[in-house]
């Protein structure tokens, strides 16, 4: 496909490490980003960013103030949102915030865990790079980097049902596959959560695809064995849209970040194995190298915000994406609120 890069209108701040998910809110969509740092030195930030994508305007949601977190995960159900973990000025935590769209209150959850079988177990371990999804009823978190385990990186999968948010339950804490990961991305397509790429030791990046399905409690290695290369990358952002998985951007082993994007499409294949392909932007403008940076789909259209670029720079430029006819548009923004 071709691909049509035009910038869009930038935010008041830089920022890398953010989290960002699409939602309705009193019943307008919205793409809605949360936290993260404006440089490499400063502290986690607790700015809530929304925007309308039918009537273009930003809303920075100051009072109340929420957690101030980076390399956090953000999800929504719709009527909240929910922060998990992360980075805080004084080092990470596995708190579990959530953010009422409707009442504009921010609320910790004070939950308690259990393994599979009933049993009390200890809640899941601070720490930054985890990812979350919410599969049917269920939010799925898995991995992420800690001080307290061994080489930093975690395996652990964890589930916590909707909308009662009560506890987490321990599906397992030791796979063969995947590796412990951080810094990897993650979704949801139907009963399954798709887990691509991340940093699996200090020294070492991945560039499998695996599959936990909720229904079966199994892991599947999908990675694709054919079409183009897809590199071992971590701080890389993959969206869905519509049965096609769709990474932008990330850090590969070595050199700059990259403005690569990649799709596969995650429908059961009659015959051979599933396959990267790479998509190529046309002559122009197209976003710089990125890391660490957000992406959402809100219907047709992809979302590209901030991150860190090559040299440290970090960004606060917007992009946008039209699957449907392949063009990039540009988009004069407003800002409403407190900027």
């Amino acid at each position: 496909p071709v691909v049509r890069w035009k910038r869009q209108a930038d935010l008041p701040a830089p920022r890398v490490d953010a989290a960002a998910c699409a939602s309705t809110v009193n019943g307008t969509a919205m793409v809605v980003f949360y936290g993260g740092r404006s440089d490499s030195q400063s502290a986690p930030g607790n700015n809530l960013w929304m925007l309308s994508p039918t009537s273009p305007a930003w809303n920075d949601i100051s009072s109340p103030h929420g957690p101030s977190r980076s390399w956090h995960t953000t999800i929504s159900d719709q009527q909240s949102l929910f922060v998990i973990a992360g980075s805080t000025p004084t080092g990470l935590v596995n708190s579990f915030w959530s953010f009422d769209f409707t009442t504009g209150v921010w609320v910790q959850r004070q939950l308690f865990a259990k393994d599979l079988k009933g049993n009390t177990v200890s809640e899941p371990s601070k720490r930054e790079g985890g990812k979350a999804v919410i599969v049917g009823s269920n939010i799925i978190l898995y991995g992420g980097w800690s001080n307290s385990v061994a080489n930093g990186a975690m395996n652990d999968l964890w589930s916590l049902d909707l909308p009662g948010i009560n506890h987490w339950v321990l599906l397992h804490d030791t796979m063969v596959a995947p590796p412990p990961l951080s810094g990897h991305c993650t979704i949801s397509f139907a009963d399954t959560m798709i887990v691509v790429g991340g940093r699996t030791h200090p020294s070492s990046l991945s560039w499998y695809v695996h599959e936990f399905n909720v229904t079966t409690n199994i892991w599947r290695d999908i990675t694709p064995t054919s079409g183009v290369a897809f590199p071992a990358m971590e701080h890389h952002a993959c969206t869905l849209f519509g049965s096609l998985l769709v990474i932008f951007g990330g850090q590969p082993e070595t050199g700059p970040p990259t403005n690569t994007m990649y799709a596969m499409s995650l429908l059961p294949r009659l015959k051979g194995a599933r396959e990267w392909l790479r998509i190529n932007p046309a002559d122009g403008p197209v976003p710089k190298v990125r890391s660490g940076h957000c992406t959402v789909v809100h219907e047709h259209s992809l979302y590209v915000f901030g991150g860190k670029g090559d040299t440290s720079i970090i960004y606060h430029d917007m992009w946008k994406y039209d699957f449907l006819t392949g063009e990039w548009a540009e988009i004069n923004v407003a800002v409403t609120g407190s900027v």
